[in-house]
């Protein structure tokens, strides 16, 4: 609240003589003042808040209108408005100033309707990429950037404890630049749990609604038209989602009503944004608003988020807060003020953050800096943890499914793995078993590791699939069940109700019958010990023996 006991004096008379008007400047030129007695037929200034705790912004607008019969007006020249109030001759100007954004005359009386607001209104106009910021900053180098670019100055008030403000980036906060400067300071405001405004001193102030305070100005049932109230409404929980649903919060709805925070780039990303949550709930939980609409004679020294009182017919007390309101003058002085939480139905029942609560590790990530998306369904049990990965960036995407099972004589892994991009389509499945077998009588132990894998990738000129399979970590022979053996003798191909027998090794291979060796082949060459050629033997490039019935021929074949 502006402390001048002049004018707070007269604004608690009785009978108030305050006087007001409109001044209209082209640059440092003051051109024309403007009073109920000439040109000014009346003028409000809104300050639209929202039914929020903190997380907003509120840019004060001007609405005036004038009487102009001769058309001596001339607005086109003009850069800005300022409003000021006086109280014998004392004229305080208790509000930013105004730039017009709309001139209205009507033709047939003459008279002009023009809107203007702060400079607080021209963020919408900038972008995040605007700003100068290194690598690494923290919220207070974010918002000071936020107001060099405006050419404003930054203010506290009531924010006695900083910490938030300081939360480090060391990779900058997770804006695409793309978002305007409003939307900026919005998130801001949500990060720090502040509300903020432009003062009239050209501040951009952050204030955090002082809940534990004493009210600035008590307004007493002489000083309003009418007055309405509801039960007290208290913040018990903060809740930050994102857009994909991921969520996250602190406090508890039990306590209180809960405020949602949609798509922060200060909470996005970061390993720790419940830490900072439970220090937002610890720092502003229990926070109470009474939701309230009062008219009332009005107050110009007040300033937003301001903390008031209004005392009931009853002589009961509503605490409230300066957050709505508009503030009207037109010979008189009249004010408007209200606030009313809003519940975001959004984000209740049917929350599909829910999917988190269930699972031991779920979360999703919009990374606006490096484009990408990133979405984790987890489940971790005692023994067993499955994980399922997505990424999406603008050159891939990849996914991912694990799953993990671990017994005293077992660990078992298997792993699939899908990476799509613009040339090429890959794929792999990779199982592996470890098997531990101990026997505390022989003090023998016995480690056994198998893994198998398939990788498939996929080009618009091949197709390549490769199998392996791989025994490792003491693993020296594998029998199967229908009697090959592969050990540090070779493969050997046999059956126990089978004659034969075959062993092949680096060396060669040979084949036995009943124990007995009949083929033999190695780097000497082949051994047969029945050797049957039912058509025809070939021996050297010329020579061909032939079975011609009861006897057997030799030809000489030339080229």
């Amino acid at each position: 609240m502006l402390i001048n006991e002049k004018h707070l004096a007269e604004l608690n008379s009785p009978i108030q003589t305050i006087n007001a008007r409109v001044e209209l400047h082209n640059g440092s030129t003051l051109v024309q003042i403007c009073t109920c007695k000439d040109y000014l037929s009346n003028f409000t200034i809104e300050r639209v808040g929202e039914g929020k705790f903190f997380g907003y912004g509120m840019s004060h607008k001007l609405i005036v209108n004038f009487i102009d019969p001769n058309k001596e007006l001339n607005l086109t020249n003009i850069d800005f408005i300022e409003v000021t109030f006086g109280v014998d001759g004392d004229f305080i100007y208790p509000f930013p100033t105004f730039h017009i954004l709309e001139v209205e005359r009507d033709e047939a009386t003459n008279d002009i309707r023009v809107v203007a607001f702060d400079l607080l209104y021209q963020a919408a106009n900038h972008k995040v990429n605007e700003l100068e910021l290194p690598q690494s900053y923290n919220i207070l180098y974010f918002a000071s950037a936020c107001c060099a670019l405006l050419g404003i100055s930054l203010k506290f008030d009531n924010v006695t404890d900083i910490s938030a403000f300081l939360t480090e980036f060391p990779n900058g906060a997770n804006f695409d630049g793309t978002e305007t400067l409003r939307q900026a300071l919005d998130a801001i405001a949500e990060a720090t749990q502040t509300v903020y405004y432009l003062n009239g001193d050209w501040q951009l102030t952050f204030k955090r609604l002082n809940h534990a305070g004493d009210p600035v100005l008590t307004i007493d049932r002489n000083k309003y038209i009418d007055l309405k109230s509801g039960a007290n409404c208290t913040l018990g929980a903060i809740c930050h989602t994102t857009e994909l649903g991921d969520a996250i919060t602190a406090g508890s709805a039990e306590n209180g009503v809960i405020q949602y925070i949609r798509d922060n780039p200060f909470l996005e990303l970061r390993e720790d944004a419940y830490t900072l949550l439970d220090k937002a709930i610890a720092l502003v939980g229990g926070s109470t608003i009474n939701p309230f609409e009062c008219n009332w004679i009005g107050n110009y020294l007040l300033e937003i988020g301001d903390k008031i009182a209004l005392v009931r017919e009853d002589g009961s007390e509503i605490i409230t807060y300066i957050v709505d309101d508009s503030i009207t003058f037109d010979g008189t002085l009249g004010q408007s003020s209200r606030w009313e939480f809003i519940s975001d139905e959004a984000e209740t029942a049917d929350n599909p953050s829910s999917l988190g609560e269930a699972l031991n590790k779920t979360f999703a990530r919009v990374d606006k800096v490096n484009k990408q998306i990133e979405l984790v369904v987890g489940d971790t049990a005692e023994n067993k943890q499955e994980i399922s990965q997505l990424k999406l960036t603008t050159e891939s995407i990849s996914a991912s499914v694990e799953k993990v099972e671990q017994t005293s004589e077992a660990h078992t892994s298997q792993i699939s793995a899908l990476q799509m991009n613009a040339n090429s389509i890959s794929a792999s499945v990779r199982s592996i078993e470890e098997n531990i077998e101990t026997s505390h009588d022989t003090i023998n132990e016995n480690y056994e590791k198998l893994t198998k894998e398939v990788n498939t990738k996929i080009t618009a000129e091949d197709v390549q699939i490769a199998i392996s399979q791989e025994l490792a970590n003491g693993v020296n022979s594998v029998k199967t069940t229908t009697g090959f053996i592969f050990d540090s003798e070779g493969l050997t191909v046999s059956k126990s109700d089978s004659e034969i027998s075959t062993i092949i090794t680096e060396d060669g291979m040979s084949i036995d019958k009943n124990g007995t060796e009949v083929l033999r082949a190695n780097n000497q060459g082949v051994i047969a010990k029945d050797l049957h050629a039912v058509t025809y033997l070939w021996i050297g490039d010329n020579s061909r023996f032939e079975d011609q019935g009861n006897r057997t021929a030799c030809f000489w074949v030339s080229d």
